[in-house]
């Protein structure tokens, strides 16, 4: 599979952000993304671009040097192109729910996504495909109240909840 173009946006409905990837072979694979695994991805690809670098420079330099890159494509990225239509749907024109991903380095960066059905999707990426996704992701958390939400407690432990009759 090769990624020809990304788009994501908020469903305000679900409480979800919608990406959906199209492959050069007209392609759409459409996917719902929650909020844990949106900032989770966010800072996984963050931390992936750093590493990609780190590679070839020290973690210093990665760091400055990835955004300085980060800058550059923010200010070089078109955001309105019109997303393609695709001609085929292999999962469903509906989205499919991401419940986990893995990022690979080695042999090749690619990045796994577990669907709630159970099956995995991957996507091969580059560094600027990579920079494009936290881009585009950045920008779409940007559109919810995700940030500024307050965070929702864990439920209490059942050592420390409330003892209740049980029926």
């Amino acid at each position: 599979m090769s990624l020809s173009q990304l788009n994501a946006g908020y469903d305000v409905r679900e409480d979800r952000i919608v990406l959906r990837v199209n492959t050069k072979t007209g392609e759409e694979y459409r996917l719902f993304l929650t909020r844990r695994i949106t900032l989770q991805l966010v800072a996984f690809s963050q931390q992936q671009l750093v590493d990609l670098l780190a590679r070839d420079h020290g973690p210093q330099a990665a760091r400055a040097i990835a955004d300085f890159r980060q800058d550059a494509a923010q200010q070089q990225t078109d955001f309105n192109v019109a997303f393609k239509v695709a001609q085929h749907y292999p999962l469903g024109l509906d989205p499919k729910l991401v419940v986990s991903f893995q990022g690979l380095l080695a042999p090749r960066l690619q990045l796994k996504l577990g669907l709630k059905e159970g099956t995995v999707l991957t996507l091969p990426l580059d560094e600027a495909t990579l920079r494009s996704l936290c881009l585009l992701l950045e920008r779409t958390v940007g559109l919810t109240q995700w940030q500024s939400a307050p965070e929702v407690p864990a439920p209490p432990t059942p050592s420390s909840a409330p003892r209740a009759p049980m029926h």
